[in-house]
């Protein structure tokens, strides 16, 4: 069985080649990721701490901590920007594992919303 490391790794791509920068404030794996190379959001995982529910905002140099999602969870899906992004399904650590939930994600709030009532 193989099993990930949790990274806090950041590393940027030129058209050529990568380089690291700055790293993440916490270490995960299994997160979602929304945004663009200067504006970009990583939500959840799994790491430090275990289900994760933090956010962390991308400003093209350096990390800060976002908004806190109303469940930690790993293996999400993620859509949008930095300024408007949903964070969807994933693993919890309770059963049912894995959710339906969906959260919106904006700069200024992070809540629960009913899609297609699911």
């Amino acid at each position: 069985m193989i099993s990930p490391a949790a990274k806090n790794e950041t590393e940027l791509w030129n058209g050529t080649s990568w380089t690291e920068t700055a790293n993440l404030n916490y270490a995960r794996y299994g997160s979602a990721g929304i945004g663009t190379q200067n504006h970009f959001i990583v939500a959840g995982g799994y790491g430090t701490p275990a289900f994760s529910s933090c956010t962390e905002e991308w400003n093209g140099t350096s990390w800060s901590v976002g908004n806190t999602m109303g469940t930690g969870r790993r293996n999400t899906g993620g859509a949008g920007s930095q300024s408007s992004a949903i964070v969807f399904a994933g693993a919890v650590a309770a059963s049912p594992y894995y959710q339906v939930a969906t959260e919106e994600y904006s700069v200024s709030a992070l809540k629960t919303v009913e899609i297609d009532g699911v």
